[in-house]
Order: structure tokens, then sequence, then C-alpha cells
């Protein structure tokens, strides 16, 4: 038996020694002759409930023993994070996208629910179901190219730079596309490049919403920008 059944005997061993003591005081109480205490308490010999307690020990630890991994208490893994949150939404897209197949919605909703649980594999799959059922678009383009950024360990290769090509054509001031090369540029340091992608948007009138993230996102990147100049 390892060390960790044997720590688990020794806990049950000591509470069982516990209650046995603390009953026995309450057992004392009892000496006038009464079976009962004004309590409510059965004064009846502590040793019983101790002997109780020790077959549960007994019958817990042969049972640890025969279905138990007390072997590998010592060789644990680190699990992957499962959000049951985002594997609920990503449940009832998948459900709502084989109710509807043909629904464009659904499916770039399926899309964004595999991303957001970071299974962009699965994302550029259905992004490129939708595109062969609707055709091309900027966006659709533009989500594909960042689902594979992403899917490749944020390595932006040929298919996702073909992506990007084909939807700048279609729309050269998209959004997505937009947002998401100007993002991955920022983040490799690139700033004067994330800047151009950002006023594109912004020149387009297209930033809507987001304009002034936008816009202190480009701030951002000129501190920055300014700030690797001024280094020797």
């Amino acid at each position: 038996m390892n060390s960790l059944s044997l720590a688990l005997i020794l806990v049950l061993l000591a509470m069982a020694a516990t209650v046995a003591l603390s009953h026995r005081t309450v057992r004392r109480q009892c000496q006038s002759g009464a079976e009962e205490s004004a309590l409510g308490i059965i004064c009846v010999s502590p040793w019983w409930l101790a002997w109780m307690l020790i077959s549960l020990i007994l019958l817990s630890s042969l049972l640890y023993g025969q279905l138990g991994r007390y072997g590998d208490w010592n060789s644990g893994v680190v699990q992957e994070r499962v959000d049951y949150l985002l594997q609920a939404a990503i449940n009832q897209s998948r459900m709502e996208a084989d109710t509807r197949p043909q629904d464009s919605d659904t499916l770039m909703q399926l899309a964004d629910s595999y991303a957001s649980g970071g299974k962009y594999a699965d994302a550029v799959a259905v992004i490129e179901q939708l595109i062969s059922l609707n055709g091309e678009s900027a966006q659709r383009l533009g989500l594909k190219a960042k689902y594979l950024y992403y899917r490749d360990n944020r390595t932006l290769g040929n298919e996702a730079l073909a992506a990007v090509s084909k939807a700048l054509e279609l729309d050269n001031s998209d959004v997505t596309t937009r947002e998401f090369m100007a993002t991955q540029a920022y983040r490799k340091g690139a700033y004067g490049t994330a800047i151009e992608h950002w006023q594109v948007i912004l020149d387009s009138g297209n930033g809507g919403a987001y304009r002034r993230a936008i816009e202190s996102a480009i701030t951002r990147a000129q501190a920055k920008q300014l700030a690797a100049r001024q280094q020797p």
C-alpha cells in the first residue's frame, strides 16, 4: 500500500479517535443511569461508533485498492482546459446548423462559436462550406484568413495570404480583413503597417461603432513606433 493510501487511513483513524473521545465525554454526562440525555443523545458505548468507523475505513481502503488509481497519484498531467459554456454554445450552434445547413447566418454563427472555443480548424471548414454554398465575399475570405492564421499557430501562411489578397480585391476596405491584418502586424511590431490598415478602415467610413477603438489603437501604435525609433 503506498503513501497516499496510508495517509488516507491515518486521517480517517484520527477522525474515528476524535469522535470516540467526544462520545466518551458525552457518555460521562449520562452516568446518572438515564438512557438518554436531555439533549437526546443516546448513552451507548463509544467503541461501538469507533468500530463502525474502522469498518468503514477498511471497506473504503479495500475498494480504493481494487478500483482506485493510487499508483498514478504523482504522475498527473495538465488537462486541456474546457470551458463548458463555450462548448454548450458550440453544441447549440452545431444543432442549428444541422437543422438549417443552407442558412448562411447559422453557418457563420457556427464558425464564430468554433473560433471562440479555439477550434480554428473546424471554423475554417465551416467558412469553406459557407463559401462553397454562397460564394466568396470579402468578409468570408477575411475570416478564413484569420482562422487559418490562428490554426497555424499565428503564422500567416500562403493560404491565408491568398485569402487576404482575394478579399481586398473584392473590397479594399473590408473591415474584417483590414482589422485582422492590422492586429497581426501590431503583434509582430510592424506598427506602421498596422496603422496603414486601420487608417484605410477609418478613411472608408466603415469603422462604425468601432471607430473610437480603432483611433485608440492607432494612437497606441504611433506611440510604440515613436518609442522604437528613439531607441539607440
